[in-house]
């Protein structure tokens, strides 16, 4: 389940497709487009337009385009790996993967969407068009850009399990599952701990949990458990250093006395160490 570090890494090794022009467009999966719908559309318009900016904000990676010189319309192409999404270079790859259902064509170069599940969506359209939808429009700020007093006052506006707070990305984008288990255990909050109810201490200590996750994560290349991997087919190694997601059964790390548990918040799997967070 790629999450922000895996969608920096991404971003970070597609560098090389910066100035490069579109020649094509395929897909066999129209459901997972947004804004242009229809495969001919994206194909015809997308055609020619070169790449002027690669950015990221949370799990979603935004190309920005333009056809001709600076008044030239800016078109915007993103897309958000969701559950088993991954951007592959074509010419880092000895064989074309399973399961590719958009293919992004340059002179030279082709970035593959796999994406084994189908969750995963792509935005094409004008840049206003495409920041206007429904989800994008309300994406929260990037959490590696988010200060500790947005932090903070943030979580005290709200009432809910930190837990769920925490995986909503129009409060703060780019926590997935594992930064927040792992952030939690290491803060040793409870993932059902009302927000309101943190204490200053526990405040700080979570953000700079969140943090460190996360650049840790980076550090490390991400997180390659099941599909996810680099656009040049490498896979992370964070997965070697899990404190308790999907650690069910296995004695804590930390205090050597209870197993790893999976309980329920939000509906969502979480994992945890009872005796270590409250």
């Amino acid at each position: 389940m790629p999450e922000l570090p895996e969608a920096e890494i991404t971003k970070r090794k597609l560098v090389a497709l910066l100035g490069k022009r579109i020649i094509g467009f395929w897909s066999d999966w129209p459901r997972g487009l947004r804004i242009t719908k229809t495969v001919p559309e994206v194909a015809r318009d997308i055609k020619g337009l070169k790449v002027i900016r690669i950015r990221r904000q949370g799990k979603v990676i935004f190309f920005e385009m333009r056809k001709g010189g600076r008044a030239g319309a800016q078109k915007l192409l993103a897309f958000h790996q969701r559950m088993s999404g991954a951007l592959i270079l074509k010419s880092h790859v000895r064989e074309i993967p399973r399961h590719i259902h958009h293919r992004v064509i340059f002179a030279g170069e082709e970035l593959l969407f796999r994406d084994p599940r189908k969750f995963g969506v792509v935005w094409y359209g004008r840049l206003s068009a495409v920041m206007a939808d429904s989800y994008l429009a309300r994406l929260g700020q990037d959490m590696l850009s988010v200060s500790f007093a947005e932090f903070k006052d943030r979580l005290s506006l709200r009432k809910g399990m930190i837990k769920a707070l925490l995986l909503r990305q129009d409060v703060f984008s780019g926590i997935g599952n594992i930064i927040a288990d792992e952030a939690l255990w290491r803060a040793k909050i409870h993932p059902k701990k009302r927000s309101v109810a943190l204490l200053p201490s526990e405040v700080r200590k979570l953000y700079n949990s969140i943090r460190g996750v996360i650049k840790d994560s980076i550090m490390v290349r991400g997180t390659s458990m099941r599909d996810w991997e680099h656009p040049d087919g490498s896979r992370g190694q964070f997965q070697r250093q899990l404190k308790v997601y999907g650690l069910a059964g296995k004695v804590c790390g930390r205090c050597k006395k209870e197993r790893i548990s999976r309980i329920l918040v939000g509906g969502r799997g979480t994992w945890i160490c009872s005796n270590c967070q409250k």
